[in-house]
């Protein structure tokens, strides 16, 4: 079905990522299923807009409520290697790009290793330009609870907080942009998933490779130019970028394990934030071992991780609830690991 999709003619990628989260791509060729949104359409308010990912706007320009951060687990996963590709054991690594406050100064730290460009196409960290805004860089205000959540924000889901598309007031950052709920890179990694359990390993990579292509294409993030108007007064500059960007692409020769670990990881680093990684781990079967692991590695800055863990064969679902029991005419079978209704 992948592959029917890929050689039918009507899709291909956007040419630079970034043109994901612009109004005027909504249902374009990336877009093979787009939950539909619209503003001035004769309704209450702003319009027919997506409210749950209104809830993650952050403060700053959009005066948002800031929910569904990025983890430091996650900035520290798009570390790439001398080649560009992405660094198999990151979290060995020192966090990348780490924020601690000294009274109102805030220190940035370990921030020269190269990276992913799509890093700063989907994460808001200090200091670092925030989309096309022009009057300060992300900062670390923009969190609502910093000594809590950290500093780094969501860049999916909004429009630039200048465009015309955005709503002028309540709800925050407000706009017709669709959520696209299929798009034509998820396809790719879908089919590249399916080459690589059959063994066709080449066919699989070609596919990871072109997802990768169109991020080392993509106009990267520039650096912020004023640093009056940075978070503590420290705006790194690589080049008039914001950051060490390198991304390279796989040679086809790899081991089946080899390609089937590259797929996962670019499943992770495209589609980060977008909600569907928690279901891959699941569905991979790894869901304990790569929660706990991330679990361990966070838990020192979180402090709601302290004490948790994720056990296997039983928080890979949630319970079905008594109702639904009920429901059923009392014909359900609870989920492992939580007793019998």
């Amino acid at each position: 079905m992948c592959r029917d999709i890929r050689t039918s003619g009507k899709y291909e990628l956007f040419d630079d990522f970034q043109d994901l989260d612009l109004v005027a791509n909504d249902n374009g060729k990336e877009c093979i299923w787009d939950i539909q949104y619209s503003m001035n359409d004769g309704s209450n308010s702003a319009g027919r807009v997506n409210w749950s990912h209104l809830l993650n706007t952050p403060q700053g320009p959009y005066n948002g409520d800031g929910f569904f951060l990025p983890s430091q687990d996650l900035i520290n996963s798009f570390q790439t290697t001398a080649e560009g590709l992405p660094v198999a054991d990151y979290q060995s690594l020192p966090d990348f790009a780490k924020v601690t406050l000294e009274g109102d100064k805030a220190i940035i730290s370990n921030y020269d290793h190269n990276v992913d460009p799509r890093l700063d196409f989907i994460i808001g960290r200090p200091n670092v330009t925030w989309k096309t805004y022009t009057e300060t860089p992300c900062l670390g205000q923009w969190v609502r609870d910093r000594g809590t959540y950290g500093f780094n924000s969501s860049k999916r889901f909004v429009v630039s907080p200048e465009s015309p598309d955005m709503y002028p007031g309540w709800p925050w950052g407000a706009s017709a942009l669709n959520w696209h709920m299929i798009r034509y890179a998820h396809v790719l990694l879908w089919e590249a998933e399916a080459h690589i359990e059959l063994g066709e390993i080449a066919e699989g990579v070609q596919l990871i490779n072109k997802v990768r292509n169109r991020a080392a294409t993509s106009n990267y993030v520039k650096s912020w130019t004023d640093p009056s108007k940075c978070f503590g007064g420290t705006c790194p500059d690589f080049g008039g970028y914001a950051a060490n960007y390198k991304i390279g692409l796989y040679p086809e020769s790899i081991s089946q394990e080899q390609a089937r670990q590259a797929v996962r990881t670019e499943n992770r680093l495209e589609c980060a934030m977008e909600g569907e990684r928690f279901f891959d781990l699941v569905r991979w079967g790894i869901a304990a071992e790569v929660m706990n692991k991330f679990i361990e590695r966070e838990k020192d800055t979180r402090v709601y991780y302290q004490g948790v863990s994720f056990t296997s064969g039983k928080d890979e679902y949630l319970p079905i609830t008594n109702n639904q029991y009920k429901f059923s005419g009392r014909n359900y079978v609870q989920n492992p690991g939580y007793g019998q209704f």
